[in-house]
């Protein structure tokens, strides 16, 4: 018995390993493009970012979902409030939610997480139009992963949850948004 679960292991570790050298490769390419712009034009990474943000409607980097201390709503508001300034008002107008949510989560995610992220150049953003038309915002983010062609396993890795947390997620997001 210990056999095939010694097998199954590494079997388990060699698929995260192969999903995420894939995204590694592709984050590898866009990176590549990344520093031939910033000698190319001399500007600096956050430039970049600024500039790609702003062409691209609003953006929020796919690492401060990682954060197990805080919920998907926590994360994100804590996020457009702390590091983009923006008010209550206006993150509950982005997301499609009650101000009193938005106060809520920000509230919570004060007494969870007291410093501010620190995220010097993120390798991935994701839309936060995604987050518009749900109730949860983990479910969304994983369905919109998965329509980026990301296996659960590379969003497990990412999110620093189980890949049977992002399969039921997706699930629910699925039913919930009547998308696949």
């Amino acid at each position: 018995m210990s056999l095939w679960k010694d097998l199954y292991s590494n079997l388990c570790m060699m698929y995260y390993n192969l999903a995420i050298s894939i995204q590694e490769t592709k984050n590898r390419a866009i990176l590549d493009v990344i520093d031939s712009l910033k000698t190319e034009f001399n500007v600096s990474g956050s430039e970049i970012i600024s500039l790609l943000i702003s062409v691209d409607k609003e953006m929020v980097p796919l690492e401060i979902f990682s954060d197990r201390h805080l919920s998907g709503l926590q994360a994100l508001v804590k996020y457009l409030k702390e590091n983009l300034g923006y008010k209550n008002v206006q993150i509950a107008s982005l997301l499609n939610k009650d101000t009193r949510s938005i106060w809520s989560a920000y509230d919570k995610s004060k007494s969870r997480v007291k410093s501010k992220y620190a995220i010097n150049e993120s390798k991935k953003l994701v839309p936060i139009s995604i987050f518009q038309a749900t109730d949860s915002v983990l479910e969304a983010l994983v369905v919109f992963l998965r329509k980026e062609k990301w296996s659960n396993g590379s969003i497990a890795l990412v999110l620093r949850r189980s890949e049977g947390t992002i399969s039921n997620l997706y699930k629910r997001g699925v039913n919930h948004n009547g998308s696949n």
